[in-house]
């Protein structure tokens, strides 16, 4: 294996590629990955070439590409024993979490060692990643003693500033979950939260706070019914422009288990089915030609590495092919895109019909109830409870006013108690109509 001397094994580009696609900026990150490939390989320089495709694979699984990465780590393979011990564990990693993705653990071989090194930041990443990988694999194993085990070893080395920090927090949130200890989960889950947003990464952040909904939330006490939509709804816009088709599926079953919206209850899982399957095909569209682009930039650049002696001529042909090529990825990825944006607008008009078409029969419905009422005195409460489950409210009140001008109640509905309990009814229906407020005024008012 060739390997330049002046070449550093940890070369500023990766790391910067890595904080990238961390931040969201998926496009920038794989474009630098893809220079330093190509830069590696015109060199012949066998170690930068294999230890790209090990970023390139783990930059694809951020992204929700298995195919992609799959390829990336069998470029590597050959390569790899000959390499440094980090660059060795950063391949596992991305082997272990390819493998977790695909529950295929057959060929995976046990994690290497590796220790920090004091004076060298990213060695200690790098060995900060493996042992929450490492702690990751344990807890799917149910060897929970083991995972907090390597969690505290990954805690007690790391920088307070490296992106892997979230990661531990989360796993510990995930661990905590798996022990059925759901306060040290909800802290653990809270710090991974700000963490990420504090560093800015908000695919992580978006994550992270859809598992907190998801997973920690409904099993806290009573108090936290609203919670896990909100979160939600939260976590969708922090990931607006970064979230993959995965995540997107993600959020939509979490709606549909914990959402208030009436399109929650509404679209079922046949619909929201047709829905994933849309932009899964439309991401798997984009990492097709990806991946076949990926391939021939791959062969291209071993191919001028091999022709030591080009004209300038030649050379820039060359130059031109691969920009060619470059393009053709950029063109499909942005096509793609707006495939993707088109086919949410058009989940969102199926939804809108679903949501009329189970509004309507909702209303029938109900009609139907009251109409089958035959107590004239509870009508009121009828319909407040009615009117209630028709619009999803918390709290619905029924007034009319009496022969001396005051509001009454004829019907009331709370549908969690206490919710709206210390709310004056009266004061905010006379507020809507323009009319002064009967209360009495404190001594301390003007």
């Amino acid at each position: 294996m060739k390997h330049s001397p002046t070449s550093p094994e940890f070369p500023e580009v990766f790391e910067d590629a890595r904080r990238a696609w961390l931040a969201g900026r998926d496009e920038h990150a794989e474009n630098l990955l893809m220079s330093v490939r190509h830069k590696a390989a015109l060199e012949n320089n066998t170690y930068n070439t294999t230890r790209s495709e090990i970023m390139l694979a783990l930059f694809t699984l951020a992204t929700d590409d298995e195919k992609r990465a799959s390829a990336h780590l069998q470029a590597a393979q050959g390569n790899i024993s000959a390499d440094t011990l980090s660059w060795r564990a950063r391949f596992w990693i991305a082997q272990s979490r390819l493998a977790r993705r695909t529950e295929v653990d057959a060929d995976i071989e046990p994690a290497p060692e590796m220790a920090p090194v004091e004076e060298d930041e990213r060695i200690r990443s790098v060995a900060v990643e493996l042992l929450v990988e490492r702690a990751t694999r344990a807890r799917i194993r149910k060897n929970l003693d083991k995972a907090a085990q390597l969690l505290d070893e990954a805690l007690e080395i790391a920088r307070q500033t490296d992106p892997s920090v979230g990661a531990i927090w989360l796993e510990r949130a995930h661990l905590a979950v798996s022990n059925m200890r759901w306060l040290e989960a909800q802290q653990a889950a809270q710090r991974a939260i700000a963490f990420y947003e504090q560093l800015e990464f908000p695919r992580e952040q978006g994550r992270a706070m859809m598992s907190y909904a998801v997973d920690i939330l409904p099993n806290l006490s009573q108090g936290h019914a609203a919670e896990p939509a909100r979160i939600l709804g939260e976590a969708k816009t922090v990931m607006a422009q970064t979230s993959t088709w995965r995540d997107a599926s993600a959020l939509r079953a979490g709606f549909r288990a914990w959402g208030r919206r009436i399109q929650d209850q509404a679209v079922g899982a046949n619909v929201a089915a047709h829905i994933d399957a849309l932009e899964r095909e439309s991401g798997q569209l984009t990492g097709n030609v990806a991946a076949a682009v990926d391939r021939a930039d791959r062969h291209l650049g071993r191919a001028i590495g091999h022709l030591s002696l080009l004209e300038d001529e030649q050379q820039a042909d060359f130059d031109k092919t691969r920009r060619d090529l470059l393009g053709i990825r950029e063109v499909a990825t942005s096509r793609s895109q707006e495939l993707i944006r088109i086919g949410r607008r058009l989940s969102e008009v199926i939804e809108a019909a679903v949501v009329e078409r189970h509004r309507i029969r909702k209303l029938i419905d109900l009609l139907a109830e009251i109409d089958a009422s035959t107590d004239p005195t509870a009508l009121g409460e009828s319909a407040a409870n009615m009117a209630a489950r028709f619009l999803d409210a918390d709290r619905v009140v029924i007034a009319q006013r009496s022969s001396s001008g005051d509001l009454e109640a004829i019907g009331q509905c709370e549908r969690f108690v206490g919710a709206e309990a210390s709310t004056n009814w009266r004061d905010a229906v006379r507020q809507c109509l323009g009319t002064p407020s009967s209360a009495p005024k404190s001594p301390h008012e003007p």
